[in-house]
């Protein structure tokens, strides 16, 4: 299971992706790169084209945006495992309250062993 990082606070996000925010990159769109991008380096052409690559990820607000800010840059989009982790342990406990599944269907579901889904359970505020 993909968890939703749409919920996730900023204060979660890595300091390179403030600094998009910041340049009027929406939140949505950083996600979507992110998604697409993450781990690797991201030429940033000067001027946005929906036809483009970058077009086919983001939209035109969002790439004016980026490409306003750094144009003609390469610009590294983290991996950010940190905010998979983050969403993802989120997103196990409100399974665990709103939907009362057992740790071992939440281990299933998202791929861990009872062991990690209780640790989460025992670390991760509601």
């Amino acid at each position: 299971m993909t968890p939703d990082m749409n919920s996730l606070p900023i204060q979660d996000f890595p300091e390179s992706l403030l600094t998009m925010m910041e340049h009027g990159v929406p939140k949505e769109a950083i996600l979507q790169l992110v998604e697409h991008y993450g781990g690797t380096r991201l030429s940033v052409p000067v001027r946005f084209s929906e036809g483009g690559a970058l077009g086919q990820v983001i939209d035109r607000k969002a790439g004016e945006a980026l490409c306003a800010a750094y144009g003609g840059d390469i610009v590294e989009i983290p991996l950010s495992v940190r905010l998979r982790t983050v969403a993802r342990d989120r997103e196990i406990v409100r399974k665990r309250r709103d939907e009362r599944l057992s740790q071992s269907a939440l281990a299933r579901l998202f791929g861990l062993s009872e062991r990690s889904v209780r640790r989460i359970l025992k670390t991760t505020a509601g």
